[in-house]
């Protein structure tokens, strides 16, 4: 019986390792950074934002453990970025160490707005007509 080996892979070695984590949450945990941010990461561990936008999309299923060896750790990282930018907008924006415009757009991303909902028990109210004496209705 002919021995197997394993296919020749196709393309570049996936830029991921286990040391870009370590990396990562340096990044985050950096106090001289304001909002951490994909595109801030992206530059802290050397890696294209792109790629880092493909890695968050990827499931277990999806991965080959030999190229992305604990990757589960990476998906935890992405979370925590996404806490912190929440947490520093927050703060640093209620207190104007960040620019609160900025800050606004960034939480928008994290499922807060502004908008005044105006309805009465739930639903919503309609408009008032008002008529003027000799107006007639039609």
């Amino acid at each position: 019986m002919a021995k197997q080996t394993k296919p020749n892979p196709v393309g570049r070695p996936p830029a991921y390792n286990p040391g870009l984590i370590k990396k990562a949450n340096d990044y985050i945990i950096n106090p001289d950074i304001n909002i951490p941010n994909i595109a801030g990461l992206s530059l802290a561990i050397n890696v294209g934002k792109s790629t880092l936008e493909h890695w968050k999309t990827l499931t277990p299923k999806d991965l080959d453990q030999d190229k992305y060896p604990r990757f589960e750790e990476f998906q935890e990282m992405l979370a925590k970025l996404k806490a912190k930018q929440e947490d520093n907008c927050l703060e640093k924006g209620a207190t104007g160490a960040i620019n609160s415009t900025i800050s606004k757009l960034v939480l928008a991303k994290h499922g807060y707005s502004d908008k005044i909902d105006v309805t009465s028990g739930g639903e919503a109210i309609s408009p008032a007509i008002v008529m003027f004496c000799g107006d007639e209705e039609e």
